[in-house]
This record gives structure tokens, sequence and C-alpha cells, in this order.
């Protein structure tokens, strides 16, 4: 399905997760963009975003907008699957399979890649995992990432856009499978809190994350306002 253009798989959790598994199977770099209205929003002026997310090897949902906008346009119902919540199941499925996880972190943000280690390592203690804290807007940085990182998996946490530009820079890189998941190493470090499992359920976790950041509105405003507005002019 598209919206506004933009190209939106309509998987559910079982049908994501059995594709992650043939992704890891194959000796290349495949990406996976869980797609939320912002990311709309940040398409329809960046080219180099969208193209990102036109390349990309699967394009889930992650958005309750999303999903009533699907809704509408006469989809089937769409299952949500936020960053989070994917980047634990492919977790699962690297621990369960000795896989090799690479943990790209924004330098600036809450939650450093040693961090994020720690704190999935209890978890998953079988893990070999390994990372690098860069600036989202250093390009040097990326180039290093690569060139030099081996990895069977690579998370970044930059945000859109940053870390869809950039998980794209490594279509030829000694990876398998890289996936962009925003605020998801927060969550694990617990440096925030993720919205009550109700709020999940009705689509207002955006709202739960807006009062623990107000700095956020900015993109709050995006998601709630201006992509309803490109949706319904189609502009």
């Amino acid at each position: 399905m598209k919206i506004a253009t933009i190209p939106i798989d309509n998987k559910t959790i079982a049908d994501v997760l059995s594709q992650v598994r043939a992704f890891l199977a194959e000796e290349r770099f495949h990406h996976i963009i869980t797609i939320n209205p912002e990311f709309i929003v940040h398409a329809r002026r960046n080219a180099a975003f969208r193209d990102a997310i036109c390349a990309a090897d699967l394009r889930i949902v992650d958005g309750i907008g999303i999903s009533i906008v699907a809704r509408l346009q006469g989809e089937k119902a769409c299952a949500r699957i936020p960053g989070i919540d994917l980047m634990r199941n492919i977790l699962d499925i690297a621990s369960t399979d000795h896989l090799r996880i690479f943990l790209v972190a924004n330098s600036g943000g809450l939650s450093g890649w040693e961090k994020t280690r720690d704190a999935i390592s209890e978890e998953y203690p079988m893990l070999e995992i390994n990372g690098m804290d860069i600036d989202p807007y250093d390009d040097e940085s990326w180039s290093a990432v690569g060139k030099h990182v081996a990895a069977d998996i690579i998370f970044c946490n930059f945000g859109a856009p940053q870390q869809e530009i950039f998980l794209r820079r490594l279509k030829d890189a000694r990876i398998r499978l890289g996936i962009g998941v925003g605020g998801s190493f927060d969550y694990m470090t617990g440096a925030l809190k993720r919205a009550p499992q109700w709020m999940r359920v009705i689509g207002m976790e955006w709202l739960f994350r807006l009062i623990q950041q107000p700095r956020r509105w900015r993109r709050i405003f995006n998601a709630i306002i201006l992509f309803p507005l490109i949706v319904i002019f189609k502009r």
C-alpha cells in the first residue's frame, strides 16, 4: 500500500519475523524501517530520506496514524509494530542463533552504546555486542562503520531521518540486517519509561513520551497536524 506516495508493507508480526529470519539467512545487507506519521512528513521534503524508505527491504507500520489512514483507504487492519517491540523480537532471534550485534548510538543522546549494551546483556547474556557512539551528522564516522564493522545485525538510534539515511549507506557493508530504532535504546536502559499498556493499545504512546520530553513538541505537531493535512490534500 501507499500513503502520500510512500510505500508501506502491511505485515503481521509473524510475517515480519519470518522475513527477518529470511534476511539473516542471506549474505547481504537488508534494511527494515518502522514508519510512523512523522516519517511521511519528513519524506515529503527530504529526498535522501524518501529514497532510503523506497529502497528498504521492508517498511512496517509504527504509529496509530498510519493504521487509521490505511483503514480509510480500504486496507485490511494494519499490525502496528513499534521499534522497541521489533528490537526485542530480533534480539530473541539473535540470542537463539548466536548472532553478532552492533549498536550505533547518538553521541549526544541519553543512552550511549555501552550503557545500552549493558542493559541488553542483562536480558541476553550470551549475545556478542559491540558498538560505537557517533555524531549523527559526521560523515567520517558514518564511513568508519561501513568500512570496519562486521556484524549480523546493526541497530541505530539516531531517529528519523538521519538513522535511515545512515543505514541506507551501509548497503555494501558486511552486515546482514539494519534497523533504525529511534528511542528504543532509551527504553532498554530505562532512561525513558514506556507508556502503560492501555495507552499503547489505544495509540496514545506519543502523548506519554511528549510528557517525558516536551522538547519533542515539533515532532508531535508533524505527526498529528501536518500528517493528516498531507493525506487529505495529497501534498
